[in-house]
């Protein structure tokens, strides 16, 4: 599946690089609006990718996001054993308002269904056309529905059957510092503050309050647009049932968009993240380091209505993230 990613990817460059079909004039798109989809790190805040330029005053935007994720996890340690597979479905529903001009707020308030999915035999098939099939992933049932996680004192975590719910609502905002000129990139903030408003009880929330700020920057470079990020989120108290301690979630990301025309973007991106749980006896927690591509596309249908869609895929640490995952974004400005 990686070398897959890796292949389309390389093919998508090579289309910016040799296509004469090149827009400058036209304006970012923005890239993917990406987050982490693993059924655990996903609990906690994140912060997506956007444009450093937020709505003009008195303007509104409403968004409608859905992924598509694989999670296919099992490891065994002393102090914890831990499984995850199954899919998330996850769909939210994004309202931004431009206060001023260099300001905006916003909220997402997203639903989560976990289950067996559909993606397990597509995976596979790739993974072993490649010849880099999980054993384990092999061995077991496809499109099963199991997330446990055990310690060594008893003390337990299930969620084995099919559920859908609230998940936690997003309030967000994000101050322009700096536009972009021929000389400088464009610079914002961000802030955001989760809300527990998700089921702990069935996994679709941390059950605690998280804050997050970033610095972002945006630079236009002909029919390029190059993006920035530097985020930290804070989560709230410590992960029950099992009283985990946790640490700041760092994430860097860049990202790329290439104008192929007034209406069509070329997207890709590469985001790192720290994982948020500490001394929990796994280390497909303790060190579930992630770095994540993503690449896809931006189209715009109208001049106010937007629709991005691409595929993300793990590279690097296939017990902390989702295995792969499928999103689209849907945007309407008024």
């Amino acid at each position: 599946m990686k070398s897959l990613i890796l292949k389309v990817t390389f093919w998508v460059v090579l289309r910016m690089l040799w296509s004469g079909m090149v827009c400058e004039a036209s304006p970012p798109q923005g890239p993917l609006p990406v987050h982490n989809y693993h059924p655990l790190q996903g609990l906690f805040l994140h912060l997506p990718a956007e444009t450093v330029q937020g709505l003009p005053k008195g303007r509104a935007r409403v968004g409608l996001d859905f992924a598509e994720s694989n999670t296919f996890n099992i490891s065994s340690h002393p102090e914890t054993f831990l499984i995850v597979d199954l899919e998330m479905a996850r769909l939210s529903l994004g309202l931004d308002y431009g206060v001023t001009e260099i300001l905006e707020v916003g909220l997402e308030i997203p639903f989560l269904w976990r289950y067996g999915g559909f993606l397990d035999p597509f995976i596979e098939g790739v993974e072993s056309f490649f010849g880099v099939l999980v054993a384990a992933r092999a061995a077991r049932p496809q499109n099963e529905v199991e997330l446990v996680i055990v310690e060594k004192d008893g003390t337990s975590l299930s969620a084995n059957e099919e559920g859908s719910g609230l998940g936690d609502i997003t309030l967000r905002g994000k101050l322009l510092l700096h536009r972009e000129n021929p000389g400088s990139p464009g610079i914002a903030l961000r802030a955001a503050l989760k809300l527990p408003t998700g089921d702990k009880d069935l996994v679709f929330g941390s059950g605690h309050p998280d804050f997050g700020i970033g610095t972002l920057l945006q630079k236009s470079l002909r029919a390029f647009t190059l993006y920035g990020y530097l985020d930290v989120v804070f989560p709230g108290d410590p992960f029950e049932p099992f009283g985990w301690s946790l640490r700041p979630i760092v994430s860097f990301e860049f990202a790329s968009e290439f104008r192929k025309s007034p209406k069509l973007s070329l997207l890709a991106q590469l985001g790192f993240h720290t994982s948020p749980f500490q001394d929990t006896g796994s280390q497909a927690l303790d060190d579930g380091n992630v770095f994540e591509l993503a690449a896809g596309l931006s189209y715009r249908i109208r001049e106010n209505l937007t629709w991005k869609t691409g595929a993300v895929q793990n590279l690097n640490a296939p017990d902390s993230t989702a295995d792969f995952s499928l999103m689209s974004h849907l945007g309407f400005q008024f």
